[in-house]
């Protein structure tokens, strides 16, 4: 059985960034955006920490990774670039 509730959660985020934009309250949210330049990753859409004001997305923040959690990161980057890709969607 489905809780019926994600749609406020989904309405709730959304206006919470609204909000961010509007009265550029430099805020840090968890957003997807187009990255570029994120540990070598550009033209992707990813889930990261930025903070956000009148701008949008000012600025993603980078998180800590040892070297292999960003080799995974990187790989998983371009794995979604080509799935994205052959979609369509680039």
């Amino acid at each position: 059985e489905r809780k019926g509730e994600t749609s406020y959660g989904i309405g709730l985020a959304l206006a919470q960034i609204t909000l961010a934009i509007l009265h550029d309250e430099n805020t840090i949210l968890p957003v997807s955006s187009l990255v570029r330049n994120y540990l070598g990753i550009n033209n992707v859409y990813l889930g990261l920490s930025a903070i956000i004001n009148k701008l949008g997305v000012s600025l993603v923040l980078k998180i800590a990774l040892n070297s292999k959690e960003e080799d995974y990161f990187k790989k998983f980057a371009q794995k979604l670039r080509n799935v994205t890709e052959q979609v369509g969607l680039d």
